[in-house]
């Protein structure tokens, strides 16, 4: 096929594995976040979420349980926004010194879990977060306990030791990956997901799906992201349309849940994944386009920019929708395999251009600039170049 697929070799291969200390999964273990709190040796918790969390009712029980292990509730901090803000995490992170907490209870997705994690860093050991972002403070653990309960299956944060932060003042998002990040205790909850919309059940779970496919065909994956990966593209194939179908369905939900969870193991390991997620990051940095949306968007097009590179890694993916493509050799097996994926991400009814999402022509050279500058970019699997990039993002336009 013509695979110009490169890792690096097994003799050189060097790894670690981190993950949480327990994971769970469970109908209402959730209620159970004060328990593993006090287990930890708590007594002053806070729970962080945001007021779409709130208002679904989803913290409630989760409160109770705090306060009916004994423990301490200090607060219940709503205002996380869509994406974690630098400014966010040093608010909270001030308030939480003041008030003593030594523990963190974080309900919600990838922005409310990542805000845990900033807010846990400046608690902990104190300082400012941009001195963390900048290397000119190195994050030692380890840090105060932290329960993450996610309200999406998407990021997979609740497993995986790195956060991303947006600064205000700039726009852009600053990635940190830092073993000690990872949550004591992630929650996987399946009822905690079945009142999140059709739409952000979507984007959250392509977000899963793009994690897997990039991670798959990185050039920083290892053999435990290959095997995480993989199994999580199966399972988010089979129960993200029923799960979008059928917001109820507590298979399809749970089942999301480890997906998404396997594929933030994936990320943990390869710790850059490649041209797509560069591009959502940059498109994240100027606008407010849901990340998963953005991922969407971008998968097919990076694919197709890779296809020649990783083409045998995309068929064996794509086996998993579509089984004949197994019995396809050559540049048409590649070029099936691209359409099966991207036929799969837009039978959800995603946009297919930038435009769709209101970014015009206008916004081209700082989307390429923040592409290019991203760390994600450096596990594609074709080395980008500056000025195809550009085309690119132009051929979404």
């Amino acid at each position: 096929m013509g695979d110009k697929y490169e890792r690096i070799k097994m003799e050189e291969l060097l790894f670690e594995f981190h993950a949480p200390e327990k994971l769970i999964f469970g109908k209402g273990l959730a209620s159970k976040a004060g328990r593993e709190a006090k287990k930890l040796g708590a007594s002053k918790v806070l729970i962080i979420t945001d007021e779409g969390v709130q208002n679904a009712g989803l913290v409630e029980e989760i409160r109770k349980g705090v306060i009916g292990e004994g423990l301490l509730l200090v607060g219940v901090y709503t205002e996380v926004p869509q994406d974690s803000d630098i400014d966010v995490c040093s608010r909270i992170g001030k308030m939480a010194i003041r008030k003593g907490v030594d523990a963190l209870i974080s309900v919600g997705g990838g922005s409310v879990i990542d805000t845990a994690k900033f807010t846990n860093m400046l608690i902990s050991c104190q300082g400012e977060l941009h001195d963390y972002l900048s290397a000119k403070r190195m994050l030692k653990g380890p840090l105060k306990p932290h329960i993450a309960i996610p309200t999406t299956a998407g990021t997979g944060t609740e497993v995986g030791l790195a956060a991303i932060v947006k600064d205000p003042k700039s726009g852009k998002k600053y990635p940190y990956a830092n073993r000690h990040l990872v949550p004591d205790v992630a929650i996987l909850d399946p009822l905690m997901t079945v009142t999140l919309p059709s739409s952000l059940t979507v984007y959250t779970g392509l977000d899963a799906f793009a994690h897997a496919v990039e991670a798959y065909t990185s050039t920083l994956g290892t053999p435990l992201s290959d095997g995480f990966s993989r199994q999580a593209f199966r399972v988010i194939a089979k129960y993200l349309p029923q799960a979008f179908k059928n917001g109820s369905d507590i298979e399809a939900r749970g089942q999301m849940l480890i997906a998404a969870s396997m594929a933030g193991f994936a990320l943990s390991q390869t710790k850059s994944l490649g041209a797509c997620h560069a591009m959502a990051h940059a498109l994240g940095g100027i606008t407010s386009i849901p990340h998963g949306l953005a991922c969407a968007v971008f998968l097919p097009a990076a694919m197709q920019y890779n296809m020649d590179y990783c083409a045998e890694r995309y068929k064996k993916l794509a086996s998993e929708i579509e089984p004949s493509i197994l019995a396809e050799e050559g540049p048409k097996a590649a070029s099936e395999a691209v359409r099966t994926i991207t036929d799969f991400i837009r039978s959800f009814g995603i946009p297919q251009k930038l435009t769709d999402l209101g970014i015009k022509q206008e916004h081209l050279e700082k989307l390429t600039e923040n592409t290019m500058g991203d760390v994600q970019i450096f596990g594609n699997p074709r080395p980008p170049k500056r000025e195809e990039i550009r085309r690119l993002l132009s051929t979404l336009l």
